[in-house]
């Protein structure tokens, strides 16, 4: 496995914007920091109810986390990826896509934005996120349990630690009581540069089969293999060249849902490029 380069999964979409058909190239991808909040409290008969409930206090966490948007936090892909995007668009919409990257209007922008997929894209790239997933309680509906848990799909940027995240909770449930913080699995952002023979390839191969394409860096969200090839120093991209669509939202709602597929358009598009960027770069 000790190679130069790395072509995996979670990039080379094309969405159609404005006049051009802008593909992504996944250079980078959030990192995974998931958490397990434990909550105490005191155990009693549920027809008495008290004050010290560690349930009430675990629903009002969860509520508070779900609701939360952790600020803003530039890097160079995501900034790449949002004024490439922008670049595309007419005025007034050009000026309003880049203030995503603005502290002060980045928020009330991101609500704006019409599609739904490229709204939940921009706001998960831009900021760590905060998910609750897993919930344990009591065990018969007439005990108020001593103890009970959730766990908190937590993704992370570029230099962010676990220890900025547990800080970053703590200040959010700054007033609940009685409660502790476990970090059950994390694993740093990656990304790999841009200024390499296989980036140019990549890029004017697009243009050679596409004449209207534009390629730009992407940070994924999620996470793939590439993060343990670029922990040992090498260049690993997300591209998997598919055919430009119009409505991002729609191609996203099929990952992982139901009926996930691609058209043999997208295969044969998709293979014919990637052969022609090996032939690129081997010769």
């Amino acid at each position: 496995m000790r190679a130069e380069y790395v072509i995996n999964e979670g990039g080379g979409v094309g969405m159609v914007v404005g006049q051009r058909n802008v593909y992504t190239c996944q250079t980078a991808e959030k990192g995974v920091c998931w958490l397990k909040l434990t909550f105490q409290g005191k155990p009693g008969h549920a027809s008495v109810p008290h004050d010290d409930n560690c349930v009430v206090k675990m629903a009002k966490a969860i509520e508070r986390i779900a609701a939360y948007r952790s600020p803003l936090r530039r890097n160079l892909t995501t900034d790449l990826f949002i004024k490439g995007i922008a670049e595309e668009q007419p005025f007034p919409r050009s000026w309003f896509i880049r203030q995503l990257l603005n502290p002060l209007l980045s928020r009330r922008v991101e609500k704006r934005i019409p599609d739904p997929g490229f709204k939940g894209m921009a706001g998960a790239i831009l900021r760590n996120t905060f998910v609750p997933t897993v919930v344990q309680g009591g065990q018969k509906t007439n005990v108020i349990p001593s103890e009970c848990s959730c766990q908190v799909d937590c993704r992370i940027l570029p230099g962010v630690t676990p220890e900025m995240v547990k800080g970053e909770i703590n200040h959010l449930l700054f007033d609940l009581r009685d409660y502790e913080i476990e970090i059950l699995q994390t694993s740093p952002a990656s990304e790999s540069p841009s200024d390499n023979p296989l980036y140019k390839a990549l890029d004017k191969v697009l243009k050679e089969t596409d004449p209207k394409a534009k390629m730009i860096p992407s940070m994924l969200t999620g996470a793939t293999d590439s993060r343990f090839f670029r922990d040992k120093g090498v260049v690993a991209y997300g591209f998997q060249p598919m055919m430009p669509i119009a409505n991002l939202s729609e191609f996203l709602s099929r990952v992982h849902g139901h009926n996930e597929r691609i058209s043999a358009e997208d295969l044969l598009f998709g293979t014919q490029v990637l052969y022609r960027v090996i032939k690129e770069v081997c010769g």
